[in-house]
């Protein structure tokens, strides 16, 4: 055990050790009582982090309260599935006093999300970004599981490789509980919808971690049960005054700068989330034409750079129906933006491009804007040269679609 001397104080440079798996970074933060309320600072810095480019907190405030929540479930799990499985620990100062120091160094690993406050979609395209994204979301998680992994060896005296089968045996189970439950691109082949780069993107690492999920799964649990039969835990520490660690100023000065940043950047994206949610919310019960004359009051840069309004077939949310929103697009004065969003979703989720309405309103769309003949050409080499019957059978269809040829010519 390192000498008293050398833990007496949690500063910046505590951290800094802490967030390596230093062995005296790790026993300064568990020792130190201030350090549990330091940590739920960072948790919820960390929420507004995730949160603050996707959620709108006025009206959803339960996202500034569940990364504390769901914290708390996970670290209870783990807690106990350590305690199960370290059952000869016997000389130890209590479980309400060791489930503290656990929670304090599961909280105090919150920062490691920050990463996650990088605006990725505001700087790269959409595929770009989903693929930054989940290389982000790989990294912190990794990083999470390696540092509490070496957090418990720390604090129970124990051999690493034992107790990280331990820790992905619980990360693997709610890895595959995420990865079911979560919302993803579904599958639609018969009824022909198509989706876009990064939703095949997303689905495909959803479908990865399902299926390494089931395979490593009965290799988590041998080595559990086998770290469970030879492992000798003892408790870090027995009887230490936690006075003997002293909090420098220059810690929850940072875990309050870390909130007010995110709430800084909340203010900034807020506006956009509230006119995402109200398009959201009309669309919902079915008021389409006031969502669109609500989004044409303003601009596309209005709206958050990731907007994805209704229907979203990706997640089975499908209504409104793409054809109600295109039929109340036709004849209307509604914003050139708005038509270009609508058309550009039918065309990812439709690619052959013959709906009537559709079709009557690109016409009506690539005469107004200067690259309409791009536009049109595009069309055209996704149908081809020849109009549909069922297009030429309805009359308004048949001009816009020859009006699109000629366009594109």
């Amino acid at each position: 055990m390192a000498d008293p001397a050398e833990l007496n104080q949690l500063n910046i440079r505590t951290l800094v050790a802490y967030f390596a798996g230093r062995r005296q970074a790790i026993l300064t933060v568990a020792e130190c009582r201030q350090s549990l309320w330091i940590g739920l600072a960072f948790v919820a810095s960390a929420g507004l982090a995730r949160d603050y480019d996707s959620e709108f907190f006025p009206y959803e405030p339960w996202y500034l309260v569940l990364p504390v929540a769901a914290s708390l479930v996970v670290s209870g799990l783990l807690f106990g599935l350590i305690r199960l499985t370290m059952f000869r620990l016997k000389d130890h100062p209590g479980i309400g006093r060791m489930y503290r120091s656990f929670l304090t160094c599961f909280w105090m690993t919150a920062p490691i999300a920050w990463l996650y406050a990088i605006p990725f979609e505001r700087l790269l395209a959409n595929y770009q970004a989903t693929v930054v994204n989940l290389w982000i979301l790989a990294i912190v998680s990794l990083w999470r599981v390696f540092l509490i992994t070496r957090v418990i060896c720390v604090l129970y005296r124990t051999a690493y490789i034992g107790v990280f089968f331990i820790v992905m045996l619980l990360v693997d189970i709610l890895a595959i509980l995420a990865a079911l439950f979560s919302p993803k691109p579904i599958f639609n082949l018969m009824g022909g919808i198509s989706h876009t780069p990064a939703d095949v993107l997303i689905l495909n690492a959803t479908h990865s971690i399902i299926f390494f999920g089931f395979i490593t799964l009965l290799v988590w649990l041998i080595g559990t049960v086998i770290t469970a039969i030879r492992m000798r835990p003892q408790w870090f520490a027995r009887g230490r005054e936690d006075q003997t660690v002293r909090v420098s100023r220059s810690v929850p000065l940072l875990a309050g700068l870390l909130i007010l940043l995110g709430l800084g950047l909340s203010a900034w994206t807020q506006p956009q989330q509230y006119r995402s949610l109200q398009v959201d919310r009309l669309l919902r019960s079915a008021q389409v034409e006031r969502a669109l004359v609500f989004m044409s009051q303003y601009d596309r840069s209005d709206f958050p750079p990731h907007f994805d309004s209704r229907p979203r077939h990706w997640t089975g949310q499908q209504t409104p129906r793409i054809e109600t929103i295109l039929e109340n697009l036709v004849d209307s004065s509604h914003a050139l933006w708005v038509k270009r969003y609508y058309l550009t979703k039918y065309e990812s989720m439709w690619p052959w491009g013959d709906l009537p309405d559709y079709l009557v309103v690109l016409a009506d769309y690539c005469e107004q804007v200067p690259d309409g003949s791009q536009r049109a050409a595009q069309w055209r080499h996704r149908v081809g040269s020849q109009i549909p019957p069922h297009i030429i059978a309805d009359e308004r269809a048949h001009r816009a679609a020859l009006k699109l040829l000629e366009l594109a010519d």
